[in-house]
């Protein structure tokens, strides 16, 4: 994981396939079947890898990955903000206000929404917040120029979404394991989550 790590936010520093490169990614993989193979054998695995054989599992944890690395590709938007729109970084960091506002009143509402609706119709909902504020956003910068008005759709679905998204996959991930493994499955996710970030 270190590894991986380090790779993933050095990739500009390090450059392409080179020797320190291969020899990390060579290390990942050992390490990581090492760890595979050692848990497996093992009575009581600190990660029960057989927990990923679960197909609605493993996609709920893809899921997670693939949602954190969309939310933390957004900070970076602030630095192209600057670049593209000659703004300060005063004015592009405020450019990111809606949304955090849509986080923090729709984090309070996901759980009710669950209770209300299901778990699936609430998951439905937050991804298609998603989807149709990138789509906007993408639709509306293959019109028109650069402005940060074509970014509001993507960061209103974003902020709507996600945590949509992302409590009502943690809530079906645990459901789809059994008893005594539901604590380790939402430790996993949350690690998965702070992968997904890396990645972001």
């Amino acid at each position: 994981i270190v590894c991986l790590t380090v790779l993933l936010m050095n990739t500009k520093t390090i450059g392409g396939f080179n020797l320190q490169t291969n020899y990390m990614i060579l290390v990942i993989v050992i390490s990581f079947l090492c760890f595979i193979i050692t848990e497996i054998k093992i009575s009581k695995p600190l990660m029960d890898v057989r927990l990923f054989f679960n197909a609605k599992f493993f996609m709920s944890c893809i899921l997670i990955i693939l949602l954190q690395a969309l939310v933390m590709s957004t900070v970076f938007w602030i630095v192209f903000w600057q670049h593209a729109l000659s703004v300060s970084s005063v004015e592009a960091g405020t450019g990111m206000l809606p949304n955090s506002l849509m986080l923090i009143v729709f984090s309070m509402l996901s759980g009710f929404f669950i209770n209300k609706f299901g778990a699936k119709k609430t998951l439905l909902v937050g991804a298609s917040a998603i989807f149709f504020g990138f789509l906007l956003s993408a639709f509306y910068l293959g019109v028109h120029r650069i402005s940060y008005i074509s970014f509001i759709p993507a960061l209103l679905g974003l902020g709507a979404g996600a945590f949509f998204v992302s409590n009502t996959v943690k809530f079906l991930a645990v459901d789809f394991v059994s008893q005594d493994k539901k604590g380790m499955a939402f430790g996993i996710l949350g690690s998965l989550k702070q992968l997904g970030g890396a990645v972001g």
